[in-house]
């Protein structure tokens, strides 16, 4: 189960908050370590500091299990020195998904800078399963009782799929460079550090991203002397329709442990968990760095509320209506370790389409394959309990898309 971070408290039998990413939740409540506090989080008159659609997308049997502690959401960075070199500007950022391929190629120098970066494995799985879910009905991957129900090959994984292929294709036919690196970690930053270093002049990155190095000098020097920087952000672009991809990545929920069942004890824990989130602790949304002498260093939820405060004014003017769209209506990654097992499957299948194409449809049959058998899964899932169940939570989630759910 997840236990990243705890707070003891007297007389307890542990810690009484816990910390479990995104992608812990869904084992820690099979396993009976937390209770659900859906009568928390729904009378909390402060959760409107997230969007809604989290805590829909982090529900696991319908109940909510922790409150939002962390988000890192998708973003585009484009970096500004080698946008003016090409004479572009803000205006240039990408708007919709077949805007990406031609300004990759503007952006390119041959032998030295990518147009484009992205990173491979989970990051790129992550970008599918959001382009997935805007392709449509039926749905790709979802979160069912006994863990992931994935139907990969389904309309819109290959539309997805397709739309990654398209990518790389129309990048390499415009004369330009799509940059995919390898991500062992899971987490993406190496586009961070190839946009900081002058390899990249647009990259896919996360909230977490503009605190580790592009505008902290102090933590860019520990990352290895990279410079603070101040890119372009947009939201990511849809590709099937005109909304952009709002999604996160990663992130962390507070929980609390089985045995607090106390309901006096429990409350006092859960104003805990209000008062660290509103005073910006650990356990505060996506920490930006302002590019300024000072250093100043503010998070997103203070700068959405007091949009006139010097620091805040002192962002990058696009930096605003970007983060908005790229949070709103945002939806997490299912939250399950078995996520984890299909991007292992997926990753190197999709990032086969984004370098060479191929046939989608063919490589995401072979994904699935691969995640079925792995975890011996396969037995589990051959039963008629799991097909039946399996195929309820599909049509549940896809009458949900259909009635604006």
């Amino acid at each position: 189960g997840g236990a990243a971070q705890g707070r003891s408290g007297a007389g307890s039998a542990g810690p009484d908050l816990l910390t479990a990413s995104f992608s812990e939740l869904g084992g820690d409540v099979r396993e009976g370590l937390i209770p659900p506090v859906g009568d928390l989080w729904d009378g909390w008159d402060e959760r409107g500091r997230w969007p809604e659609s989290l805590a829909e997308g982090l529900k696991v049997g319908g109940e909510v299990w922790g409150g939002v502690a962390a988000v890192d959401y998708a973003l585009l960075a484009g970096m500004r020195d080698a946008f003016a070199a090409r004479g572009e500007g803000a205006g240039s950022m990408p708007r919709t998904w077949n805007d990406l391929a031609p300004l990759a190629a503007r952006l390119t120098v041959r032998g030295s800078r990518a147009g484009l970066a992205l990173s491979g494995g989970r990051p790129l799985v992550c970008l599918w399963v959001a382009l997935a879910r805007q392709a449509g009905d039926p749905p790709a991957v979802v979160l069912g009782p006994e863990g992931i129900v994935a139907d990969l090959a389904s309309d819109g994984g290959r539309r997805a799929a397709e739309a990654l292929a398209a990518l790389g294709a129309g990048t390499r036919a415009a004369g330009g460079e799509l940059l995919l690196l390898d991500s062992p970690a899971g987490d993406g930053h190496e586009v961070r550090v190839a946009l900081a270093t002058g390899k990249a002049a647009l990259g896919l990155v996360t909230t977490a991203d503009l605190d580790a190095g592009t505008l902290d000098p102090d933590a860019g020097k520990a990352a290895g002397g990279l410079q603070p920087l101040s890119p372009y952000l947009a939201p990511v672009p849809g590709a099937f329709g005109p909304a952009p991809l709002a999604y996160a990545t990663a992130g962390f929920v507070a929980v609390i442990p089985q045995f607090d069942r106390d309901p006096v004890r429990r409350r006092l824990i859960w104003e805990f968990y209000a008062a660290a989130t509103r005073m910006g602790g650990g356990v505060e949304q996506a920490w930006l760095s302002l590019a300024s002498a000072r250093g100043a260093r503010i998070p997103t939820v203070f700068a959405a509320r007091y949009p006139g405060h010097p620091l805040v004014r002192a962002l990058p003017a696009e930096w605003g209506p970007a983060l908005n769209a790229a949070t709103a209506n945002a939806l997490p990654m299912p939250p399950d370790m078995e996520f984890e097992r299909l991007a292992d499957a997926l990753g190197p299948r999709l990032a086969t389409l984004v370098r060479e194409g191929g046939d989608a449809a063919a490589l995401l049959r072979q994904a699935q394959d691969e995640f079925e058998e792995s975890a011996h899964m396969r037995s589990r899932r051959s039963s008629t309990a799991w097909l039946v169940g399996g195929a309820a939570v599909l049509f549940a989630f896809a009458a949900g898309l259909v009635w604006g759910l």
